[in-house]
């Protein structure tokens, strides 16, 4: 179980930042990553498997939160150049 806890971290940490690969892609591996945390704390019996699996299992939590704030920041700014309605992005 610490294993898999431990493979979800790695996943997390070693994965792009959202501004290199699409938000749609980052959604579903922290989706994924929530999943896998989800399982290792529910197989966990040991404390420190545990405090492994809940550990993963917020780090993909913020992960979706993160990815779900960026998205939301770059339709404001598509929403904006709409507005202005030329249809380029102004920062």
């Amino acid at each position: 179980m610490i294993l898999r806890a431990l493979a979800v971290t790695c996943l997390l940490a070693l994965s792009p930042p959202a501004q290199a690969q699409g938000a749609a892609s980052t959604a579903r591996q922290a989706a994924e990553a929530l999943r896998l945390a989800t399982e290792a704390l529910e197989d966990a019996t040991a404390a420190w498997d545990q405090i492994a699996g809940l550990s993963a299992a917020i780090l993909a939590y913020e992960d979706g939160l993160a990815t779900l704030r960026e998205a939301l920041r770059q339709a404001a700014v598509r929403e904006a150049a709409l507005a202005c309605g030329d249809g380029a992005i102004h920062a």
